[in-house]
This record gives structure tokens, C-alpha cells and sequence, in this order.
């Protein structure tokens, strides 16, 4: 575990962080890390052959700390997330400020990469990842909600809506894009806590995330409880 600013937590509080290994492969991803990495982290993370970064400031470390973080756990492939995008906050920094001046770079066009052990590049290299323009039945990002963070997939579009209205433009749409209002009906994969926003408005609100981006934030409706 680390913590999502520079004092402690203090500000922002904790951050969870997940190291792996699959198929040979030491993966770490940093979550929303706002700080250096200390000797007792380091060493509990190990080898890292993937790493999945911050690196646009302000909500996380920035492009300058990214750096130093990637020298500190000597990866082998680095993947940047939490940057500018058309769909996040104004206030983070683009991809390229973390990208510029440096010759290991190389842009994937879709939001996947496969990986093999024995295959990965001999020096670091840097992947950024195009992400996904449309939304669709069976997409897995995670959900941030109160302090869960939960992966959770789309299980059904169930309509499309006028986001200045509300009203239905489209009943079981293909998908949805940016721009995009909608009800879909959403399946954790694992237990979490969340309300209807109208009986409980804190536990009932949600940002969706993937590989760092804010892609979508909502309501939660209704409940079904697990059984």
C-alpha cells in the first residue's frame, strides 16, 4: 500500500497498489501513487517487468517523479496512465510531457498489448496505449466508488439518452462513445458497497476508470443484492 499524495496521505489519502506475477511476468500497477517509492516498498514489490504508471500530476505524481519511480524499480516495459485526454480534468498533464525527449517510445493503436515471457524488450521501453473510443457489452473498467475501487462490467446498455433531456434516444444500443448518456445495468466482479443515489448520495456515485482515465462518472439507480 502507499498513499495518494506526498504527506501521508494526509490530503488525499491511501492508494493501493498491485504486484503480480503471470506467466513469468512481474506486472505492478501503481494506482493513483502520489509519492517516491521507500526502501520498505521496493522491497516488497520485487522484480517488475510491466509497470503501469501515473504520470499526469496533480491527482498522482507527475511526468518529473514518474521518472524517478521507473529508475527506482528498473522495468522493462512502461505503461503511463492518469493523463490528459478529451475525457479527463483539464488540470493533469499530457502523456507527452512524460514522453518528450525520450527515444523508447512507441504508441499501440488499440487499448491492448499482449506480452510473453522471454519476449520483452532487452532495455525500457514505453507503451502508450490508445484507449477505447466506444463502450460496449462485456467492457471491464473500474469503478471508484466512495473508497471501493472494483473492477465491474458492462452487462447490459439497456438505453441510450438525451444527455441534455434524459430522454430515450435508442433502447439496447451496440455501445455508447463519449458524448454519451445511458442506463446500463452493471455487474461487479467481485462484492462491493454501493446505494442508490437517492437513499444514500455518497455511496451512490461512481467514477469509471481504466488504465488511469476518467472515462465516465454516473449515478447508481438501483441494487440488486448478491444472493
Amino acid at each position: 500500500a502507499g498513499c495518494h499524495d506526498d504527506v501521508g496521505g494526509r490530503q488525499k489519502g491511501n492508494n493501493i497498489m498491485f504486484c503480480f506475477e503471470l506467466d513469468g511476468i512481474g506486472v505492478c500497477h501503481l494506482g493513483d501513487l502520489g509519492h517516491l517509492l521507500d526502501d520498505g516498498q521496493l522491497k516488497e514489490m520485487g522484480s517488475v517487468d510491466i509497470l503501469l504508471i501515473p504520470v499526469g500530476g496533480f491527482f498522482t505524481i507527475d511526468a518529473r517523479t514518474a521518472d524517478k519511480v521507473c529508475d527506482q524499480l528498473q522495468p522493462r516495459v512502461i505503461i503511463p496512465m492518469h493523463y490528459r485526454t478529451e475525457k479527463s480534468f483539464p488540470e493533469i498533464s499530457g502523456v507527452d510531457e512524460f514522453t518528450k525527449g525520450k527515444n523508447n517510445v512507441t504508441r499501440q493503436d488499440s487499448s491492448e498489448v499482449e506480452f510473453k515471457a522471454g519476449q520483452l524488450p532487452d532495455s525500457a521501453q514505453i507503451m502508450v496505449l490508445n484507449h477505447p473510443s466506444v463502450i460496449t457489452k462485456g467492457y471491464t473498467p473500474v469503478f471508484h466508488c466512495y473508497t471501493a475501487q472494483v473492477a465491474c462490467r458492462f452487462d447490459e446498455i439497456q438505453k441510450k439518452l438525451d444527455p441534455k433531456t434524459g430522454a430515450v434516444k435508442e433502447e439496447n444500443p451496440d455501445f455508447i462513445k463519449t458524448g454519451d448518456a445511458a442506463i446500463v445495468k452493471i455487474v461487479p466482479t467481485r462484492p462491493m458497497v454501493i446505494e442508490p443515489s437517492k437513499k444514500i448520495p455518497q455511496l451512490g456515485r461512481f467514477a469509471i476508470r481504466d488504465m488511469g482515465q476518467t472515462v465516465a462518472a454516473g449515478v447508481c439507480l438501483d441494487v440488486e443484492e448478491a444472493k
